[in-house]
């Protein structure tokens, strides 16, 4: 299984190691849906009192997925990220499936 390219961007808000562990180990998970190397752009902000995540999956064939999450805690706001980057993979999948058995 190839690794996945994380690039953090932090904005109000330091880096800390813990949170770029806690992410990288939940984007980590989306691993298992694709057999090719991925990369992903994640940003880590606070405005006011919300945690944003936001991240772009690049996916094979120069596609890209795209999730935000907004809470009051920033590793809330990361799983709930990944959680719907995991959705939309979902999603993808299957419609590439369906267009596969629909020839086109």
């Amino acid at each position: 299984m190839n690794t996945m390219t994380l690039t953090f961007t932090g904005r109000h808000i330091e880096l800390t190691d813990g949170l770029k562990a806690h992410a990288t180990e939940k984007m980590h998970h989306l691993e298992s849906h694709f057999d090719k190397a991925m990369s992903a752009d994640i940003i880590l902000s606070v405005e006011k009192n919300l945690q944003s995540a936001k991240a772009t999956l690049h996916l094979p064939h120069h596609e890209a997925i795209h999730a935000t999450a907004e809470t009051e805690d920033m590793y809330a706001s990361i799983d709930l990220m990944v959680k719907k980057l995991e959705t939309q993979i979902q999603r993808h999948k299957e419609k590439e499936l369906d267009d596969r058995r629909r020839g086109g």
